[in-house]
């Protein structure tokens, strides 16, 4: 076999154009775990654009500040790798910084520069600071075009006489052709022993097809970004390119499910341009697309990895032929359910619980300053825009700022004082939009749109949808009021509304399989939170998606009550009892609402297992 291909998976350094550069150190860490778990040799880390922007030149500065500092980034990252090389692209503006990645224990440096201009004194001498720190060098050939092949193959002899590891033939546009990648990679593979890596851009549609032909030509790097998540139309796939890899016998030992949950995260961060990894691992199997459903659903009945086993079937002697198939030849299934890998939930390190608890407990800051930080990020990922809301702490019945989403918008919710807001500069973070109750006065912080929104209305009328979706059940609904004018605003007859003055002699009507709201209040009164030892159902409004929109809230509510509860992590809508937490969303929790003290590594903890799965969002 010819010499080994290992893969460089680039999602978190050029994945970062598509967001804004807005990749945490909490999705560092979660990514770079991941795939470090599988079996990823080489993660790339950091800004698109370079590491240490700011010191680049103003055409390669980026116009948006990355969501965390270089070093959080080192630090995220190398916390949650055990086994594979992490590094990072940078430009010679970089070189003074090289010293940070050595203490941070970073592998590897790729130098990204013009190809016209690759020779020019300051580069040979990046090359030799790099490896004076002990760091694997690579130069990346930007716009690689710009040049001959033969020019190419000039420039790897010099540069492997200043000590490069790698030359990088990068397709920076995305319209090479194979035969012409295969020319750069046979001119340098001839002129030098230099490793030849190969990157490449998806504008052609491309990218997979000239990995392939740089491979047979001699290269033995290739970089993938999962789901193609880059700049423009993307790079390649990392999934595709995987499963490519292991049909010609390199990277075997990459564990292509775990990879495939990976890219199930990232899916979420290309709008509507991801693509399902399950029909990618069909693809280099040559499976017929109406077979996939059929085989997705042998391999969970047998615990199997659905990518997995799809990917095992290139990896026979006997393809399997035929469509819409609904039983499969054992000559076929049966060798490669020997190669997949079993369906099991990964035990998440203390070291990544730790970081995703840091974040949680971030979002759950009670500092404006951290949650528009906090929005700024979450709406570059998502791509939506951000609403900062701020009603009277008088009024919010939650002491922790609380998330919500919708359509196109996601926002904060937080209950503040109008000391809260005296001097409040939220620099380059500014919300889009800032909604305040009038009782706040006009200290409110500036924003693109604000606007003025009587919070109490709120409460009371998600108290009222909420009560109309439990009478629909069949149950008699009790709405215990923190507050005069929600309990006036509350008219439905079928309902018994008390008020703040209204005294206790109600308590005594309410039986098992009632249901009480408790609305407005933030600390549940002892003698109503025990109204649920006699097997009344308590329940909170369901403010956030109230303030999110109507319609919203019903289908949200009809959702919730059917799910019901969780052991530990409950939904803001339900009144916790003893030990449990209450969390934005019980399956994979981003925010904690309020709970007892352990509830963030609770919530770190079954938000890790989540991700791990490939579910959630980042």
């Amino acid at each position: 076999m010819s010499k080994a291909v290992r893969l460089l998976d680039a999602t978190l350094r050029d994945g970062s154009y598509c967001i804004d550069f807005q990749f945490t150190a909490a999705d560092t860490a979660v990514l770079v775990g991941m795939l470090d778990a599988a079996g990823v040799g080489f993660i790339e880390l950091g800004n698109g654009s370079g590491s240490f922007n700011h010191k680049a030149p103003p055409n390669f500065r980026t116009k948006v500040r990355q969501a965390a500092s270089d070093e959080d980034y080192f630090a995220a990252a190398r916390k949650c790798a055990k086994r594979g090389k992490l590094g990072v692209i940078t430009g010679p503006f970089g070189m003074d910084e090289l010293p940070m990645l050595a203490q941070h224990r970073i592998d590897f440096v790729r130098m990204a520069v013009m190809a016209d201009k690759a020779l020019e004194p300051i580069n040979l001498k990046m090359a030799e600071r790099a490896k004076s720190l002990g760091l694997t060098f690579s130069v990346n050939l930007m716009q690689t075009t710009a040049i001959t092949p033969a020019r190419a193959a000039e420039l790897a002899i010099e540069f492997a006489k200043a000590g490069t590891d790698w030359f990088y033939i990068v397709d920076s546009s995305g319209g090479l052709l194979p035969q012409a990648v295969s020319e750069y990679v046979a001119r340098v593979r001839d002129a030098s022993d230099i490793t030849i890596g190969y990157h490449a851009h998806h504008n052609s549609g491309l990218a997979i097809a000239n990995c392939l032909a740089a491979i047979e030509a001699g290269a033995t790097m290739v970089d993938g970004t999962l789901q193609g998540l880059g700049r423009d139309v993307g790079n390649a796939p990392t999934e595709q390119l995987l499963f490519m890899l292991q049909r010609l016998g390199h990277e075997r030992g990459i564990d292509v499910e775990s990879v495939s949950h990976a890219g199930d995260l990232v899916r979420g961060l290309l709008l509507e341009k991801g693509n399902d990894p399950t029909y990618f691992a069909a693809g280099a199997s040559e499976i017929h697309s109406s077979n996939v459903e059929a085989l997705v659903q042998f391999a969970i009945q047998r615990g199997l990895g659905p990518r997995s086993l799809l990917a095992a079937i290139s990896q026979g002697e006997v393809k399997l032929i035929g469509a819409g198939m609904k039983t499969f030849p054992e000559e076929v299934v049966g060798p490669a359910c020997a190669r997949a890998t079993p369906l099991r939930d990964a035990t998440p390190t203390r070291e990544l619980v730790e970081v995703l608890g840091e974040d949680i407990s971030r979002a759950s800051s009670r500092s404006l300053t951290t949650l528009a930080e906090v929005l700024f990020a979450r709406g570059a990922k998502w791509h939506k825009r951000t609403v900062l809301h701020l009603v009277p702490a008088a009024q919010f019945p939650f002491a922790g700022p609380l998330p919500w989403d919708l359509d196109k918008v996601c926002g904060i919710t937080i209950g503040v004082t109008a000391d809260d807001l005296r001097a409040i500069d939220f620099g380059d973070r500014a919300p889009e939009v800032i909604v305040s109750d009038p009782a706040l006065g006009d200290a409110v912080p500036t924003a693109g749109t604000a606007v003025r929104d009587t919070f109490l209305p709120v409460i009371a009328d998600s108290a009222a949808v909420l009560a109309a979706v439990c009478l629909d059940g069949g149950a008699r609904v009790f709405v215990a009021c923190s507050d005069a004018s929600i309990a006036n605003a509350l008219h439905d007859p079928r309902v018994k509304v008390i008020g703040p003055k209204d005294g206790d002699a109600w308590l005594a009507e309410v039986q098992a399989n009632d249901t009480v709201i408790v609305a407005g209040h933030r600390d549940v009164p002892a003698n109503i939170a025990a109204l649920a030892q006699r097997g009344a159902r308590l329940l909170r409004p369901a403010i956030a998606p109230a303030i999110a929109a109507r319609v919203a809230t019903l289908l949200d509510l009809r959702a919730r009550l059917a799910s019901g509860r969780g052991q530990h992590l409950v939904d803001p809508i339900f009144v916790p009892a003893a030990g449990q937490s209450v969390v934005d969303d019980p399956s994979c929790p981003t925010t904690v609402v309020a709970g007892a003290e352990t509830a963030v590594a609770t919530a770190a903890t079954e938000r890790a297992r989540t991700l791990a799965r490939g579910r959630g969002r980042l």
